[in-house]
């Protein structure tokens, strides 16, 4: 979701001829991130990777309705980028938290690879939204994709947790 973000960005400011200001919404982005991360560090108890994940989805869906002006477009990310750090904060330590300390090395590097798949598989999905629907489109690719793996997860947890028969 968050590299599929970017790529719509680039691809909306370009549309509009507003590449000049990528550096100003990306800045602006990133403080919203920074922000999130400090309230995410304050805060007792935060939400769980999976409801931070959802929340951000669904706050990107409607970014593809600010389109039309590089400061409009920037605003209507801020909400979005509130979560970034906190979700992938919230999945590292989710995940050092479940890895046994013997392999805890070996797991945050699948969780880091996991990651780096998601970016991979983005660029293409993204990319065809934007191609074939409009700039704009990237963002609500980005957000579905998230939303299919939240829901792929939420299975896989249900499946997890269901009582065993017994033989």
């Amino acid at each position: 979701m968050l590299y599929g973000t970017e790529l719509a960005l680039i691809a909306v400011l370009r549309s509009n001829g507003e590449i000049a200001f990528t550096g100003y919404v990306i800045a602006a982005m990133s403080v919203a991130s920074i922000t999130g991360g400090f309230v995410h560090g304050i805060v007792r108890r935060s939400w769980s990777q999976a409801r931070l994940a959802l929340a951000m989805s669904l706050l990107l869906l409607p970014v593809a309705l600010f389109d039309q002006v590089w400061w409009w477009l920037m605003l209507a990310l801020l909400p979005t980028n509130l979560l970034c750090t906190p979700t992938l904060a919230a999945g590292s330590e989710a995940v050092a938290k479940l890895a046994p300390s013997d392999v805890r090395g070996e797991v945050m590097g699948l969780h880091d690879s996991a990651y780096r798949i998601g970016q991979t598989l983005s660029a293409p999905l993204v990319g065809f939204a934007i191609d074939s629907l409009s700039p704009a489109m990237g963002f609500v690719a980005a957000a579905s994709g998230g939303l299919v793996l939240i829901g792929m997860a939420a299975l896989c947890n249900l499946w997890i947790s269901a009582p065993k028969a017994l033989p």
